[in-house]
């Protein structure tokens, strides 16, 4: 596995975890359908996260989580 987290997209990992990558990622796009015009950043930040949760396989996705806590 080979991913890089931000720490930003480390914490929205974490907000929008579900109990796998696919559930995770479907949530994060259900998230940025709410998002507001001016929230651009926000939205490159999670197209970013969900570009490199889709590149991963699914069971790296607990090796993204470590990651991720490593990162917050």
């Amino acid at each position: 596995m080979n991913i890089t987290l931000e720490k930003q997209e480390a914490v929205l990992l974490f907000l929008y975890c579900g109990d796998d990558r696919n559930e995770t990622i479907s949530n994060l796009q259900e998230m940025r359908l709410q998002l507001h015009i001016d929230e651009q950043n926000l939205r490159l930040m999670t197209d970013s996260l969900i570009g490199k949760l889709q590149q991963i396989e699914d069971s790296d996705f607990e090796a993204a989580l470590l990651l991720a806590d490593d990162t917050v």
